[in-house]
This record gives C-alpha cells, sequence and structure tokens, in this order.
C-alpha cells in the first residue's frame, strides 16, 4: 500500500500542474481566440518563453555553478540543444512577421492582396466568383492555394463577420478592408489587462517558490509593469 502511494504521488503532483496550466490559460487562449491569434503563435510564444527563462532564471541553474548551460536547458524543456540555440537566437515571436500570417484568414486575405494572379491591372484585388470553372479565379481556389484544408466556406464566413470582406451573393466577393482583426481592439485597454495579469500571477509565483527566490520577484513588479507597457 506504501509503494502506491509513493507511484502515485508523482502523477498526482502532475496532473494537479496540468490542471493549474488549463486553468490558468482557459481565459488566455479565449481572448487569443477573439483576436485572431493562432495556435502557431501561441506555441512559438510557449516555445521562446520557456527557453528564455530556462536559461535567464537563477532557480533553474545547478546550484553552485555561475551561468546556466545550454544542455541543461535541453534537458529542463525536453527540447533538442539545437532548437534551444534555434529559440535563443530567434526574435520574439510578437515581431516576426512571418509568424503573423499563420491565422488562416489572415493568410487569405494576404495573398488575396498581393498575388498578381488575383489583382486587376491597377493592382486592385479582384472580386471573385465562390467557384468557377478550371482557369478562372475564385474564392475557392484562393482559399485552397492560402489556407490549406479548411473549407472555403468556414473562411467565407469568418472574413465576412470580421467584416474583412463583403458578399452580394456567390458571384461577388470582394476585399472590404486591407487587415485583418477578428474584433474591435483596444491597446490601452490590453496594456491594462496584462499589467493586472502579470502582478497577479507573480504574487502566486512568488508564494509557490522558495523564500529566497520569492523575495527576489516580489522586489521587482515596478519593472514588470514597465516591460509589459513598453512592450505593448
Amino acid at each position: 500500500m506504501e509503494d502506491n502511494i509513493l507511484i502515485d504521488q508523482p502523477h498526482m503532483q502532475r496532473r494537479t500542474l496540468l490542471l493549474f496550466t488549463e486553468a490558468v490559460l482557459r481565459p488566455v487562449i479565449r481572448i487569443l481566440l477573439r483576436y485572431g491569434v493562432s495556435t502557431p503563435e501561441f506555441t512559438q510564444i510557449a516555445r521562446k518563453l520557456f527557453v528564455d527563462i530556462a536559461m535567464q532564471e537563477p532557480e533553474f541553474r545547478i546550484p553552485r555553478r555561475r551561468r546556466q548551460y545550454k544542455s541543461r536547458v535541453a534537458l529542463l524543456t525536453a527540447l533538442s540543444r539545437k532548437e534551444v540555440l534555434r529559440l535563443l537566437d530567434a526574435r520574439r515571436p510578437a515581431d516576426d512577421p512571418e509568424l503573423q500570417q499563420s491565422n488562416r484568414a489572415a493568410r487569405v486575405l494576404n495573398g488575396w492582396l498581393n498575388d498578381e494572379r488575383y489583382r486587376d491591372a491597377k493592382g486592385r484585388p479582384l472580386s471573385l466568383p465562390f467557384r468557377a470553372p478550371d482557369g478562372k479565379r475564385s474564392f475557392s481556389e484562393l482559399v485552397g492555394e492560402y489556407s490549406g484544408d479548411i473549407p472555403p466556406r468556414a473562411v467565407l464566413d469568418d472574413l465576412i463577420a470580421t467584416e474583412t470582406c463583403v458578399s452580394t451573393g456567390d458571384d461577388d466577393i470582394r476585399v472590404a478592408r486591407n487587415d485583418y482583426v477578428a474584433k474591435a481592439f483596444n491597446a490601452d485597454a490590453m496594456t491594462a489587462a496584462a499589467m493586472s495579469a502579470t502582478s497577479y500571477l507573480a504574487r502566486i509565483d512568488a508564494q509557490l517558490s522558495p523564500f529566497d527566490i520569492a523575495r527576489e520577484r516580489t522586489e521587482r513588479p515596478v519593472a514588470v509593469h514597465s516591460a509589459v507597457a513598453q512592450n505593448a
């Protein structure tokens, strides 16, 4: 019976941590979905943060070691050393223009605006039928080229819902706006929310950390707030 308890303890600890992660991330994911942030964008942010924090925070060094080693970061994060090196050198995901095109609907719009095959002689995006005979441009063909296996109707519904394009019928679909934003966005409110969430979660982090680490972290809330404001 005692052996079973010892075996179950690591499992229960990991399950509790994963449930904590789900609970904390659920409202964050809801916000990201609302504003069109894609899974690849979120994944890259998470991978970059795992590596940066493991590399920079003294808590994750081997005791009495003056600096962190990339091989230890690979061990802690379960990433390859090659991937750790790539992420350490990578720009912040928020500043990566290629990553910002990972949203499927945004990729369709980008293709519509920039692919010469879908523009008229003056460089304006064509008005497209939903479907067309072979050899003629259509919205369905555009989606197939820029959005993979997502059904064209689902992409059209999203672009109409976000007022990115308008449709007067299946034979007339037009670009209404040159940028894709899922919902009306208030940058000031988002920055204030980030500061509030950062401060609250930093206090939780301090409560769950060893005393010396907790003291160090609670002494730098102003710096955290400043960084959020500058990077918004």
